[in-house]
């Protein structure tokens, strides 16, 4: 600490010494610590250097360096020049920290003020050409550089010898050019590079480490309003004011894995304090606005006090374990935080009080370590003598597609306690341990004696065996064992505890079968009961009956899995403890040893989901195209759990082609909690990356390697932070997104071109006509998602500024662009072919699939893209999965043909019995596949229009392609709140809707496709603002930007929005109208009647039900109104002048 305080005096001195520098000698030679200034490019002219230190257009001229005359200049390595386009350092700036020859047209002869600088630390690595920092010193930002980039950048091929790499970076060498050959990764500087690698540096790269070493506090809930990263330490309130965060102003926080922050409501850690491992999108409402001290801290492994525990055994695998705690509290806590991991699945009681059902997650962080659940257990303790009951399921057995088993049963539990001795509750060797007694055996499912999909183990129930209350208080566990500690939190075969990031699973009430009134009240035989539950849902079914013992009970969901439960004698009811999904919408109840009457009391289901809501619709005038929405969000709902799925039933893989498409239109369907899944997952995929860059396609799983799906996978990163703005998880995974492309790279021929490669499983798509592509062969749907994966690169990289990488991706899609129609269009066919063999010949085949993604990939020209429509008019080749992107295309080039071949290749499965579709066309195979959903996708982001332009929808698009459609409306919630919009067209006119949250701006475009008499007058709230071609007055809030050849286009605020578009004028323009602003608002709004002559008008407000909430009152016009004392909601402002009244609907948050 002594040397890190020295240090930092160290620096704060220089620091305040190139702080007040102001005014510095010029000299016309040119230092190591001083910048050149050339008045001509190429760094001709006069030439003027200077030292660190602020120039303002005086101190500038003073040092003979004239106003507006920059052209040219040079930065030392270790430096940067900030430039001004006004003096005294204000108007627009550029940052540069290397030498240019030219500083381009926007600013050549504009700078009028500079600053001189070093760069920041941290913020470059510098490498040297001799030992201990000797010789020529070149500075570098994160980014890559070939061996001609190094070169550019002032460092010579097979020089370094010696480097600095700041504190959260790393260097990675490589031996040959274009990073390749040995490769070595440093991350602290040393004095000399060592022996093997002296003189041998050819490419590099420089990358931002560990930023999963911050936490991010928000002074907004969700993650809202001004942000402030910091690292791992103490904060006292004087120091969070430093760093830029206020006092009293946390409202929300991320945590990276494996840390805890402590926020305190007094100064120097003192008062009130909450300890969180976990992000929270809010912190609640005592501790909102409080936060005045806080701490960072690194959970280390052995600060667990806890054990893992089980029996003296391993496993075995498929054992159910009862486990026991009695624990005396002198009070009851006031918080109970509690860590719980198990291997596999557990159901925790407090004082016989089932308080988490199913806990624990069915996959791994990675390959190799462990999650864990927290929850309060506070309610649930009372001061005196508790009992804690854990019933642990260990399922063990074979590694399936996405699952990774260890077959050692395992406990591990840790409750911290507030206001309460002991302070804790840990799991060791004094609790109490018994295998329970009413779990049969029976064996891991396996899929047609070929593959375990998922860990499937069907659950036999004997209730003859049922020990009784086991989980209460007075339960005699004397005959039960002692606990055998298997070692600490971080032992292997969990290794490192990773926090849940998901929410626990929603459950609901108990539901009602839609035949129960069918269903008999006895049988003495033998017997099938078919319930049925009307739809696809997860679930739990559920019986109650009174019987003779020995009565077997199998209950099928589906065809893929099974339960049974036993009866003992008498009235009874049994709930399953693993959930199914009801693909066929039944429930079979299948009794068998009937000695007796059974009398059914009562047969139902419990459903259970991920915990999210789904606010997202879309509706419109086409009854077809509804249903197919509708059964596609019932595909996505039943799809998602500890995962997204494939499917629910058949497999449960996380399979990235499915995934990647399950995260797009997740979007137009749930609250921001689904957010939460699509990031967890993303972090499995990359946490399990392999060495060579390439990645699991059933990641956290290793079954496959599907190169195509994995493009899909990392180009849809840029997509998911234009919809949340979750810029941390870039900057977590962008070494991972920069391996990848590497691995791309080294799989790519002379040409740039991606080609097979041979060891993974070179797969497209299901469906049809398709040809074999060899190893060493191009495939044209797998350079075009290559082509969308390295422009989505590209804009990562620019977004977190790694400048020089953004120019990389871009080289790189260059010449996959430039080389594409070389490679797969033929003019003969007029269409793009199937691949290309390494030998350049061309495939014979013509398939959708490759023509679309030559449009999505942007090769094509106008002639092109109607040659591809044709083929996709005619052509119907692809799976489901493909199917998607080919709609995407075609909505796009021709929205009605687009919205018509939807139809067509869905009509089996619009038509079919089944609430979920199908994994394959017309109505086949699993019929929960969730590649099969992506029409909803199309329709809410394309027809009804509505796609993010900003990340976070800080900007949208409304730009609807109705195709068609004479009427479409939705709902798309967002991060900042939902937004509702509609359009309804006759032909001579349009009227279209837009209510967006506060925070956002849309650009809403005016189809003219949808008045087929000419578009000729435009409203917005009724006031006139465009007529032929032309505003014709302004509306507060909304701008025209132009309009194109399909749009007329407006950039509106937030607010609530009404264009009226048509191919008449109005009779005589509106010369008056009412504005109310802003809309919405929080506390004042300003109304005024425009266009009259009286001073004064009556005002009234009525809220959404018509209660009048402010009684009519006399003001001046454009007065300022208080309506702070208004709760949130919507209200309509009703104005009278003179003769004339209007009114206004509001929005107040």
């Amino acid at each position: 600490m002594k040397w890190l305080r020295r240090h930092m005096l160290v620096f704060l001195a220089q620091s305040l010494i190139f702080i007040c520098h102001t005014s510095v000698r010029a000299s016309t030679s040119n230092r190591v610590d001083q910048a050149v200034f050339y008045t001509d490019i190429n760094y001709g002219g006069s030439a003027i250097s200077l030292s660190a230190g602020t120039y303002t257009r005086a101190q500038m001229i003073s040092n003979g360096l004239p106003d507006d005359a920059i052209s040219s200049f040079t930065i030392p390595a270790g430096y940067q020049v900030t430039f001004y386009w006004d003096d005294n350092f204000t108007g627009a700036s550029l940052t540069k920290t290397a030498s240019e020859s030219f500083i381009g047209l926007e600013w050549n002869d504009k700078v009028t003020s500079l600053i001189v600088s070093r760069v920041p630390p941290g913020e470059q690595a510098v490498f040297y050409t001799d030992m201990n920092y000797g010789g020529t010193a070149v500075a570098l930002s994160p980014g890559t550089y070939t061996r001609a980039q190094m070169i550019a950048n002032g460092l010579p091929d097979d020089a370094i010898s010696s480097y600095t790499i700041p504190t959260g970076y790393q260097a990675t060498f490589y031996w040959d050019d274009n990073f390749t050959g040995s490769s070595i990764t440093k991350t602290a500087s040393e004095s000399f590079i060592g022996t093997d690698w002296n003189d041998k540096v050819t490419s590099l790269i420089v990358t931002k480490v560990a930023p999963e070493e911050q936490a991010v506090f928000y002074t907004d809930a969700s993650y809202l309003g001004k942000a402030i990263a910091l690292s791992p330490g103490n904060y006292t309130r004087a120091q969070m004011i430093a760093y830029g965060l206020p006092d009293d102003a946390v409202s929300s926080f991320t945590v990276p894995a494996g840390y805890q922050v402590t926020v305190y409501w007094d100064d120097n850690f003192s008062g009130a304090s909450l300890t969180r491992t976990v992000s929270e999108p809010w912190i609640g409402p005592d501790w909102n606005d409080k936060v005045t001290s806080l701490a960072i801290q690194k959970i280390n492994p052995s600060s667990w006090q806890a054990n893992w525990i089980w029996t003296a055994n391993a496993g075995p695998a498929n054992t159910w374990l009862s486990l026991r705690k009695k624990v005396t509290l002198s009070a009851k806590p006031g918080r109970a935080l509690t860590r719980i991991a198990a291997e596999n699945k557990y159901w925790l009681y407090v004082n016989n009080q089932l308080v988490v059902k199913d806990g624990g997650l069915d996959v791994r962080p990675d390959l190799l370590n462990t999650y864990y659940d927290e929850v309060d257990i506070a309610p649930y303790l009372t001061a005196g003598e508790n009992t804690i009951a854990v019933l642990v399921w260990h399922k063990g057995g074979n590694n399936s597609y996405s699952q990774r088993v260890t077959n050692n049963g395992g406990l591990l539990f840790e409750s911290s306690l507030s206001g309460s001795s002991p302070s804790s509750i840990v799991s060791d060797a004094s609790w109490k341990v018994k295998v329970h007694p009413s779990f049969g055996a029976t064996t891991q499912l396996i899929l047609d004696n070929s593959d375990y999909k998922w860990i499937a183990w069907p659950v036999s129930y004997n209730a003859q065996a049922d020990p009784g209350a086991w989980t209460s208080a007075g339960y005699d566990d004397s005959g039960w064992s002692y606990a055998v500690q298997k070692g600490i939190a971080g032992v292997a075969p969990w290794n490192q505890l990773v926090p849940r990031t998901i929410p626990m699973w929603k459950e609901y009430e108990l539901g009602a079968y839609t035949n129960a009134a069918s269903f008999p009240p006895t049988i003495s035989s033998n017997s099938i009961i078919t319930a049925r539950v009307g739809t696809n849902i997860q679930l739990r079914p559920y019986l109650k009956v009174t019987a003779p013992a020995g009565v077997k009970i199998r209950i099928e969901v589906n065809r893929f899995y099974w339960q049974e439960y036993i009866t003992r004698a008498g009235e009874q009811e049994f709930e399953c403890y693993a959930w199914q999904n009801s693909s066929g919408d039944t429930v079979s109840y299948q009794f068998s040893n009937v000695t007796g009457p059974v009398q059914i009391q009562i047969l139902r289901y419990r459903e259970t989901s991920y915990n999210t809501t789904v606010p997202g619709t879309f509706s419109s005038n086409d009854a077809r195209l509804n249903s197919l929405w509708n059964k596609s969000k019932a595909t996505s709902r039943v799809c998602m759990r500890d995962i997204f799925y494939d499917c629910p039933n058949r497999e449960r893989g996380q399979w990235w082609g499915d995934v990647s498409q399950q995260i797009l239109y997740s979007f137009y369907l749930y609250d921001t909690s689904s957010n939460l899944l699509a990031r967890k997952g993303y972090r499995e995929l990359l946490r399990s990356q392999k060495s060579d860059g390439s990645l699991y396609t059933t990641g956290p799983g290793t079954a496959f390697h599907l190169p195509d799906q994995n493009l899909a996978a990392i180009a849809m990163l840029a997509k998911y932070y234009a919809y949340t703005g979750d810029r941390a998880l870039l900057e977590e995974f962008y070494p991972s997104i920069k391996k990848f492309a590497v691995y791309c790279v080294n799989s790519s021929n002379s040409d740039g071109m991606l080609v097979w490669q041979d060891g993974p499983w070179n797969w497209i798509d299901w469906g049809d006509n398709k040809d074999a592509t060899p190893a060493g062969a191009a495939n044209t749907v797998y350079n075009g998602i290559y082509a969308v994966f390295l422009e989505s690169a590209a804009n990562i990289a620019n977004s977190l500024g790694y400048v020089t990488d953004k120019r990389y991706y871009e080289q790189l899609l260059s010449r996959v662009r430039s080389n594409f129609n070389n490679y797969f269009w033929n003019s003969n066919a007029n269409a793009y072919v199937y691949h290309r063999t390494a030998g350049g010949v061309q495939s014979q085949i013509i398939d959708d699939r490759s023509n679309a993604w030559a449009f999505l990939a942007g090769v094509a020209n106008d002639a092109q893209k109607a040659a591809i429509l044709n083929v996709l008019k005619t052509k119907y080749n692809a799976s489901p999965y493909q199917e998607m992107y080919i709609e995407q295309a075609m909505v796009q080039l021709d929205p009605q043909a687009g919205i018509k071949r939807m139809k067509d290749r869905y009509a089996g499965m619009i038509d079919s019995w089944s609430s979920t579709l199908w994994e394959e066309f017309p109505a086949s195979n699993s019929n929960n596949h969730a590649w099969a959903a992506g029409p909803l996708y199309v329709m809410s982001a394309f027809v009804l229009g509505v796609r993010p332009t900003l990340p976070a929808y800080e900007e949208f698009s409304f730009l609807p392609q109705l195709g068609g459609l004479t009427n479409v409306s939705g709902v798309i919630p967002t991060i900042k709140g939902n937004i509702s919009v509609s359009v309804a067209t006759s032909g001579s006119g349009l009227t279209q809707t837009m209510t967006s949250p506060s925070g956002t701006t849309g650009i809403v475009g005016i189809p003219k496709s949808a008045i087929t008499c000419g578009l000729k007058e435009i409203k917005v709230n009724g006031i006139v603002i465009w007529r032929n071609g032309a505003t014709v007055t302004t509306v507060p809030g909304v701008t025209f930007l132009g309009e194109d050849a399909q749009y007329v286009k407006f950039r509106a605020t937030s607010g609530i929005w009404t264009f009226e578009a048509g191919c008449t004028l109005s009779a005589k323009a509106s010369t008056s109208s009412l504005m109310v602003a802003p809309n919405p608002f929080t506390t004042d709004v300003t109304v005024k009647a425009e266009g009259i002559k009286d001073q004064h008008v009556i005002v009234e407000i009525f809220n959404s039900n018509g209660t009048q909430v402010l009684p009519a009152k006399r003001v001046q016009n454009g007065t300022n109104l208080s309506l702070s004392h208004l709760p949130a909601g919507m209200y309509i402002i009703k104005t009278t002048a003179g003769k004339k009244t209007y009114s206004n609907k509001v929005i107040k948050y």
